[in-house]
């Protein structure tokens, strides 16, 4: 896999789940990821 595209789910929500944030972010070290929508505490 060379990149994870992200839709929908919890970055739709208006207020962001910040422990979803940090799996996000936790996946983003190791792989790229382009999130579409607004997702506060990602790196």
């Amino acid at each position: 896999m060379d990149a994870i595209i992200l839709l929908g789910g919890h970055v739709d929500q208006l207020v962001s789940d910040m422990r979803y944030a940090e799996a996000v972010n936790n996946v983003m070290a190791k792989t790229p990821v382009v999130i579409t929508g607004k997702l506060d505490g990602t790196r």
